[in-house]
This record gives structure tokens, sequence and C-alpha cells, in this order.
């Protein structure tokens, strides 16, 4: 992260919101479909709701993209967020699948990245839930 990157949580809820949003409008019902960077934007939204949580709790920004080390950071102790590590693993992949040049091309299926988007709603709502009630 750079010294201009917000440090408030709300400034990083409202971008992952919007590309949140991008990513639903890409995986639509229209003919051409758009997964890969859907699946992309999906993995950039719930970043960003786990590093605004984390700001939200005076974590100090830093530069990465995996989901599952946020996870860890933002619960450390709670065991009923475990639920939620195979789809922030999955849902990592999809950032470097599409990022990078692979190894092994993988393709991805609208219905798997639905199934992802809705495991993400279930962490965001979680996570929302969290911020809502008191320390």
């Amino acid at each position: 992260m750079n010294e201009i990157d917000s440090r408030i949580p709300a400034d990083w809820f409202a971008r992952a919101d919007k590309d949140l949003a991008a990513a639903r409008h890409l995986l639509g019902e229209s003919e051409v479909v758009f997964v890969a960077p859907a699946a992309m934007l999906l993995q950039q939204g719930v970043e960003k709701y786990l590093k605004g949580y984390l700001l939200s709790r005076g974590w100090k920004l830093k530069r990465t993209h995996d989901l599952f080390e946020l996870l860890e950071n933002a619960f450390p102790a709670a065991s009923e967020m475990t639920r939620f590590e195979a789809a922030c693993i999955r849902i990592t992949e999809y950032y470097t699948e599409q990022r990078y040049p692979p190894l092994l091309s993988s393709d991805l299926s609208r219905e798997e990245v639905h199934q992802s988007l809705a495991e993400a709603d279930e962490l965001i709502v979680e996570i929302k839930r969290r911020l809502a009630s008191p320390r």
C-alpha cells in the first residue's frame, strides 16, 4: 500500500460495493458472459470488505491479495468464520489466475463464480453484522 491509500473503512466498503456490482453485472443473463473479469472483481470486492473491516479495528494497511490471510487477521479467534476459509482460498485463486499468465489454464464456469459470489455475500453480511455490534 502506498501513502495515498485511504485508511477510512467506509471508502473501502464503497469501492467493494462497486466491484461486486460490476461482477454481478458481468455475470448477468446476457449471452455474452465475462466470467473471468467478474471473478477478479469478486475477489477485489471481498478483499476491500476484509481490509475495511480490519481498518475499522485498528489494523495497519498491508499490501496483500490473499483473502485467507485477511480472514485470519480479521477473525483470529472466531471459529464460526472457518466456514468461509475455502471460499476465500478459491476466490483468491480467481485473482491470481486472471491477473497473471497461468502455467495451467482453468476455465471458470458462470455457476462456480455465482456460487462464490453467494458465499462472499454471506461473509459480507457477517462483516456488516460485526461492524454494527459493539466491540
